[in-house]
């Protein structure tokens, strides 16, 4: 009885070690495959070569640019091999940038081709299964409410190979970087919400005005839009939806922080401090 007890321990202990050894394996996999947000069946990465320009399912890259200077390199990301195994050779991928077709928002402006420089093919190594894609920016083309073109793979020198149907274009969206953007130490203090102090990353959405999301401890999931008026250094803000009235808000360009009081939901009281980190 004893030895039957200790075999069937050992049973399932054998058990357990593989259901936890397939979610290992699990973890491995590109659940983006899985989900064809690439455009792939994951049964075709053992018979097809497959290149694309990883994205998001909306094909789109979306990058704020320090308009200093006459021109800028920006990462747009990369051209990527999508094969069961690494690249047998040299592919040669042939690149092409427009300011046509359906992923061009109605009625948005366009960049001008010739403020960009994309280089016309890009190789990757052979051993490897991606190659970084890079460009440089003319910084007088740059918009504050963003301009849009599409790179889309042309060709592949190297027989053999398929173009991504989903992934084989991407939508860049190029717009002027606030020089308020970055990383900041967060302190929050008052009877709206519970007090923080933690680290919050500004983005751009324009020069002079900003936005961040998750703040409040998930009281609510609006994002709060921060302007900085670079003449007289006043911060005003707008959470989005609800209505809020401004007590003070100031922004120390030699500290590069700003602290800004405010009402919500009747008069409840919020304070906030912004130090940048980086």
């Amino acid at each position: 009885m004893f030895k039957y007890w200790i075999m069937k321990k050992i049973h399932v202990l054998i058990w357990m070690m593989s259901v936890i050894s397939l979610g290992l394996t699990s973890c491995l996999k590109d659940d983006r495959i899985d989900d064809l947000e690439y455009g792939i069946r994951p049964e075709d990465l053992s018979t097809k070569k497959i290149i694309e320009i990883p994205a998001d399912a909306d094909h789109m890259k979306s990058i704020a640019i320090l308009a200093v200077g006459a021109e800028q390199e920006i990462t747009i990301g990369e051209v990527r091999l999508a094969a069961e195994k690494p690249a047998g050779e040299d592919i040669e991928v042939v690149l092409k940038k427009s300011v046509q077709g359906d992923l061009i928002p109605e009625g948005e402006e366009l960049f001008p081709l010739d403020k960009i420089t994309l280089p016309t093919s890009v190789v990757i190594p052979k051993g490897e299964r991606a190659v970084p894609l890079t460009a440089k920016i003319k910084t007088e083309a740059l918009q504050a409410n963003g301009s849009y073109l599409v790179i889309e793979i042309e060709s592949v020198k190297q027989p053999g190979y398929t173009i991504s149907g989903n992934f084989g274009n991407l939508l860049l969206a190029l717009k002027v970087r606030s020089p308020y953007e970055g990383k900041y130490k967060y302190e929050m203090e008052g009877d709206f919400a519970p007090p923080a102090s933690t680290e919050v990353y500004l983005e751009t959405v324009s020069p002079t005005r900003l936005s961040a999301g998750g703040l409040f401890g998930g009281k609510f999931s609006n994002k709060v839009y921060y302007e900085i008026d670079p003449t007289t250094n006043k911060v005003t803000l707008d959470v989005d939806g609800q209505a809020t009235s401004v007590i003070s808000g100031t922004y120390d360009p030699n500290k590069k922080s700003f602290t800004i009081e405010w009402n919500i939901l009747g008069g409840r009281y919020v304070k906030e401090t912004y130090a940048l980190i980086q």
